[in-house]
């Protein structure tokens, strides 16, 4: 469960439903992580099951890593991989032997019953402490925001960036 492994700002408030506009977004600290490196993982399954880690579909186009399990696949890569290379809570999922898609579509193919490894793509999170403030009221801060009402993170795009927030 990522929560046991990152800090989470406070930001009571801010998931409620409807989600306020980045218009209506209040000054304080907040915890952003951008998209900083990738890397490719083989992992080699021995059964259907055996992938030992849990997603999140934080929405159409992005499958992130919601836990990491002691067993499967994925433990086993992180036994013996290069230093900084460790499948962790958070990595995004963004391809599959080569092939990206939809999370759905990621997730068919690790789950193939005839598959014996794999070759992902990992990409990596930094993360990023902001602290927002505004200059004069009712200034718009630049920043597109999304939720998924069924996820914990919030989704925030700032110019080219890609960036998570992470509330608590």
């Amino acid at each position: 469960d990522c929560s046991k492994e990152l800090p989470r700002t406070n930001a009571a408030g801010l998931l409620s439903y409807p989600f306020p506009g980045a218009d209506e977004l209040e000054e304080g600290k907040y915890v952003f992580a951008g998209l900083d490196t990738s890397f490719a993982a083989t992992l080699d399954f021995l059964g259907p099951d055996d992938l030992g880690m849990a997603f999140e579909k934080f929405d159409d186009d992005l499958l992130l890593v919601r836990s990491v399990k002691g067993s499967g696949a994925v433990a086993r890569w992180n036994s013996f991989c290069p230093e900084g290379q460790k499948i962790a809570c958070l990595d995004r999922i963004a391809a599959v032997n080569g092939v990206s898609g939809m999370p759905l579509d990621l997730l068919s193919m690790m789950h193939d019953e005839l598959l014996k490894s794999a070759q992902v793509t990992i990409q990596r999170p930094v993360m990023k402490n902001i602290d927002i403030k505004r200059k004069e009221k009712g200034e718009s801060l630049g920043i597109d925001l999304g939720l998924n009402p069924k996820s914990n993170y919030l989704r925030a795009r700032a110019s080219k960036h890609h960036l998570l927030c992470f509330m608590g």
